[in-house]
């Protein structure tokens, strides 16, 4: 004897994501509070929530370091190269490739 018959009445209700544009909106990694990117970069990209510290770029380190049209970068073609031969699962070359094209600083000016 089956105590739960199957309920054909009950069906999957598909609910369709508002359009809400992206960029808009960062969630708090750490305590899961949506932030407004506007605030977010306000609080120096800071979690007014909980105070997680989100990862700044190169260029935005410089930005809250030096003032303003003040920064001039120095040695822009001085390149890291591999004097010990790294061997590994990559080779160093490789990695740094992978480094540059990861953190957008290939071949580029910071600011």
């Amino acid at each position: 004897m089956r105590i739960f018959k199957k309920n054909n009445r009950y069906k999957t209700v598909k609910v369709k994501k508002k359009d809400i544009p992206k960029g808009l909106w960062t969630k708090c990694p750490e305590c899961g509070e949506l932030i407004f990117n506007k605030l977010l970069l306000e609080n120096l990209k800071v979690c007014p929530k909980c105070g997680y510290h989100f990862a700044l770029t190169c260029k935005e380190r410089v930005e809250l370091l030096a003032d303003k049209d003040s920064f001039e970068e120095l040695f822009k073609n001085m390149e890291s190269n591999d004097p010990l031969n790294f061997k590994g699962p990559k080779s160093y070359k490789e990695k740094l490739e992978q480094d540059k094209k990861t953190t957008d600083l290939t071949d580029a000016a910071i600011v």
